[in-house]
């Protein structure tokens, strides 16, 4: 039995893809083009919009699998689980890898780097990553490795102890991000290993937490106030453990309801829309930018604000393109290849 999709769950996952490219057309280039004040802030905590991904598949991944390996994990059901997954994260994703190549000048800098992106294992590479979004696919992929036998023990766990050991793995692992970086603006913003594992952990274990809470859709106005808060809280350095714990609350809040505003919104033709062409957005906009910035050198310092207009134009015209012709045509081919099942509607995130 398929899982009803849930619209609005694919538009925030849209917004977020949205929140990092604003960080890195701003990150690209000279410092002196980025913002200030309350907008520098919101700008400068961009790269949390990874880890609203990392909780949106801990806890999508959940609601589809948990009962595929409530009676254990099989090598028939561990096998489709990361047959599916493949066909869902790598076509796309390689193709991408590859384009990246384009702009490295010194390759045997980054060979070590580039071998071990093409097995999704790049966080672990002593090297700079190929591209600045490749790294979050890596660690999806490991975690992709144990993510049915997380299912699985948690399985024999009831009630609030459940609850609890989740909350305390989200807890151990942004302490440890927090202890170890605090001084720093990025406090969690970590891309390599082994902190950058630390955020996927900790992410996914508050999705899958969040699974296993009830919610009522009588509180929907949870939502918008949720995402004012979240709004706010990014607005401000040093929030992060926060940021990331209302994340999840506001994914909760989401998935249960169907009035508010945000929901309306992520739900809409627009959001949706945008959620649709999420994944295709974060893979491509770094070479799109770099490619645009090498291009166009004096372009984004003398007319910033068309620069960032352009780029959003151009970004979401190719990621549209990329989606419909490349992401979905590879990922449903491998995806019936590998599972032997019927063409999948990829809105779904399972």
């Amino acid at each position: 039995m398929e899982i009803k999709e849930i619209k609005s769950l694919t538009g925030i996952r849209g917004i977020a893809a949205l929140y990092v490219v604003f960080f890195h057309i701003f990150l690209i280039g000279e410092q002196k083009s980025m913002p200030s004040g309350l907008w520098r802030h919101f700008v400068d905590h961009g790269y949390l919009a990874v880890d609203l991904f990392f909780i949106l598949s801990g806890f999508v991944l959940t609601l589809n699998s948990t009962r595929n390996f409530k009676d254990g994990v099989t090598i028939a059901n561990f096998k489709k689980f990361m047959s599916k997954r493949f066909a869902r994260l790598y076509p796309a994703y390689v193709i991408i890898l590859i384009i990246s190549f384009v702009f490295i000048k010194d390759f045997h800098s980054i060979a070590i780097s580039a071998v071990s992106s093409f097995f999704l294992l790049s966080i672990f590479s002593p090297q700079p990553q190929i591209s600045g979004v490749l790294w979050s696919l890596s660690v999806e992929w490991v975690i992709y490795l144990f993510f049915p036998f997380w299912i699985w023990a948690v399985s024999f766990l009831k009630g609030r102890l459940k609850i609890a050991m989740l909350f305390l793995i989200f807890l151990t692992s942004y302490g440890l991000l927090y202890y170890q970086f605090s001084d720093s603006y990025l406090v969690v913003g970590r891309v390599s290993f082994p902190y950058a594992l630390f955020r996927g952990i900790g992410s996914y274990a508050l999705g899958i937490m969040i699974f296993h809470i009830n919610f009522s859709k009588k509180y929907y106005w949870m939502s918008d106030v949720l995402f004012t808060a979240i709004v706010a809280c990014l607005c401000i350095y040093k929030l992060d453990i926060l940021i990331v714990f209302l994340y999840a609350m506001l994914i909760k809040n989401l998935s249960v309801e169907e009035k508010s505003f945000f929901s309306r919104y992520c739900s809409g033709a627009v959001g949706y829309w945008l959620g649709l062409i999420s994944y295709s957005l974060y893979l491509i906009h770094i070479p799109v930018l770099s490619l645009m910035k090498t291009s166009f050198p004096g372009f984004k310092q003398s007319n910033h604000g068309l620069f960032v207009l352009v780029s959003l134009a151009v970004l979401l015209l190719l990621s549209t393109l990329y989606h419909k012709f490349i992401e979905l045509p590879l990922s449903s081919y491998f995806r019936k290849k590998m599972t032997k099942s019927e063409k999948p509607n990829l809105a779904q995130l399972d």
